[in-house]
Order: C-alpha cells, then sequence, then structure tokens
C-alpha cells in the first residue's frame, strides 16, 4: 500500500544493528449497486458492447498495522455513496466480460492502538485515539461473469482501489515515537490492486 520510512526519526539499532518491521493489512468491501441501461447500444470493432449507469452504496474497511519495538494498528471504516459506469459485452449465453469504473465519497470512522514498547532504555507510550473525516475512493475493474442460475452469478476478475482520507499504520507509527500518543492521522492515500472474486445477486 505504501512505503515504510523511518527517516528524521533518531532510534537506537537493535544488537543486531537492524530493526525489524512487520507489516499486515487487509482490505474488504461491500457494495449494492442500482443499475440502469444507458439507451445508446453501439457496435464495437467485433463485440457488442452495452454501457450501464451505476449508483448505490459501499462500505469498506482499511485494517493496517505496523510491528517492531511497538505496535501501532488503524482500522479505517468507511460507508458512502458510489456512482459510476459499466461497459458489459456479451460472449455467448452464459458469460459476459465487464469494465468498471467506480468513485465515491465516504464517511470515515478511523481508529488507533498503540501498544507501548521500548528503543533501549527509552519506554515507548501506548494509547489508542478515534477521529471522523471524508474520505474519498475510486475503483477500476476488468472482470468475467458467469451466470449459474438466472439471477445469480460467479465473478472473478483484477481490481484497482485508489482511496484518499485514512489513516495507514506507517505514518502514525512514526507520529507515535514521543512521550504520547499523537492523535490519529487521516490524510493518507492508499493504491491497492490485485485479484478478486464475487458472488453476484440481482434480484
Amino acid at each position: 500500500m505504501s512505503d515504510v520510512s523511518l527517516a528524521g526519526n533518531q532510534i537506537t539499532p537493535s544488537p543486531a544493528g537492524l530493526i525489524q518491521l512487520d507489516r499486515q493489512g487487509d482490505f474488504s468491501s461491500f457494495e449494492a449497486i442500482f443499475g440502469h441501461d444507458i439507451d445508446s447500444m453501439y457496435q464495437m470493432p467485433f463485440l457488442p458492447t452495452q454501457m450501464t449507469g451505476l449508483v448505490g452504496v459501499s462500505g469498506m474497511w482499511l485494517d493496517d498495522s505496523l510491528r517492531s519495538f511497538t505496535t501501532t494498528s488503524v482500522d479505517n471504516d468507511l460507508w458512502g455513496l458510489i456512482g459510476g459506469i459499466r461497459a458489459h459485452t456479451l460472449h455467448s449465453h452464459n458469460t459476459t466480460t465487464n469494465f468498471e469504473v467506480l468513485g465515491g465519497i465516504f464517511n470515515n470512522n478511523a481508529s488507533l492502538a498503540s501498544v507501548g514498547g521500548a528503543i533501549a532504555a527509552d519506554s515507548l507510550p501506548a494509547g489508542s485515539s478515534k477521529r471522523q473525516g471524508t474520505a474519498f475512493a475510486g475503483r477500476v475493474s476488468l472482470d468475467c461473469q458467469y451466470a449459474l442460475k438466472q439471477r445469480v452469478f460467479l465473478r472473478a476478475g483484477y481490481e484497482v482501489h485508489f482511496l484518499s482520507g485514512v489513516a495507514l499504520a506507517d505514518t502514525n507509527f512514526e507520529r507515535n515515537l514521543n512521550s504520547s500518543v499523537a492523535a490519529i492521522e487521516i490524510d493518507n492515500g492508499a493504491l491497492l490492486h490485485g485479484p478478486s472474486f464475487a458472488l453476484v445477486l440481482v434480484p
């Protein structure tokens, strides 16, 4: 999601001369989307493609933690409205290829938990912090959808997510290397991408 940098912090090395950093994170999302076919149906060079306008609600959860001599964990709980467009091409009676572009505005309920540790003889603080803020998100995806039944589809593809206005562990880790736990910082951005799998239910 982002690079971990400790530049500018005066940290005493461990006996081995290195500081071990363990970064872990999880991302999941839920969407309820309503689509309306755009009237214009046009021909691509080889395949018929139909455009659909999309609008709906979404929930996203981004958890991130960084552990070394101390552990900093952040949780982002985002709920908001999304909208976009989908281009879909029917290959056969059961198989469709989809290209989607979505964007939205979210309310982010972010929380921080810092577990105290020690650098040499200095003790690091422990504490927690919460904050609400506005976040923005965008998604680009390409997938193939197969009809298991009339209104049940299995979808597999690749997604790229852009997030702005979220808390990340590395930024808050650096802020907490002092005598007290700093208020959570949520003005960070993240880029996530990878394969995706979904079960799609159409009412």
